[in-house]
């Protein structure tokens, strides 16, 4: 339930407006070192030491405050994953859970982008021959590697948070806004 709730926030990530936004912000180098900065703001407020006591799962509610989370981070510059682990903390997670959920979040987030992106590329006559061969072995190295660098970054998050991102984030957003 606490899934479907947290995806609902991106259904208006389809509308034309929300749509013109994001492509707008693309185009700023600013607007994304700006989203650099958020994401550090986010994370440093979201850090906790202990997990002691913490929910393990979110409430529906809380839910719909990680998926708006999300639907923010569809802006350039702000981590998804980032945004959702900070906000699912800051309603009282620990970090195991805030990152498995966000994870979780990130399914039907990346299945409904890649189903758009698809209905879009079938609707400009783009050609859509794909060698499915080169697909599946793409697609099978993509998952080992994806999940082997999910297992680490868990163990990270569960030993150290989000703190230590912070101040490459406020580095980086710092330069690109600078260099804007």
């Amino acid at each position: 339930l606490a899934l479907i709730v947290a995806t609902l926030p991106l259904v208006f990530a389809l509308t034309n407006t929300v749509e013109t936004i994001v492509v707008t912000a693309e185009g700023s180098t600013r607007w994304i070192g700006c989203g650099f900065l958020l994401t550090a703001a986010l994370l440093g407020f979201s850090h906790r030491r202990s997990d002691a006591g913490l929910l393990e799962a979110p409430r529906p509610w809380q839910a719909l405050v990680i998926g708006l989370a999300q639907f923010v981070a569809i802006l350039p510059g702000i981590s998804r994953s980032g945004s959702t682990m900070a906000a699912a903390m800051a309603l009282g997670l620990g970090r195991l859970p805030a990152a498995r959920f966000s994870f979780l979040l990130s399914i039907p987030a990346i299945l409904g982008a890649s189903l758009k992106e698809t209905i879009d590329l079938a609707r400009h006559d783009a050609p859509l021959d794909i060698e499915f061969t080169s697909f599946v072995l793409g697609f099978a190295a993509s998952f080992a590697v994806g999940t082997l660098t999910l297992r680490a970054l868990m163990r990270l998050l569960v030993r150290v948070g989000l703190l230590p991102f912070v101040p490459y984030l406020i580095v980086l957003g710092t330069v690109v806004v600078a260099l804007s």
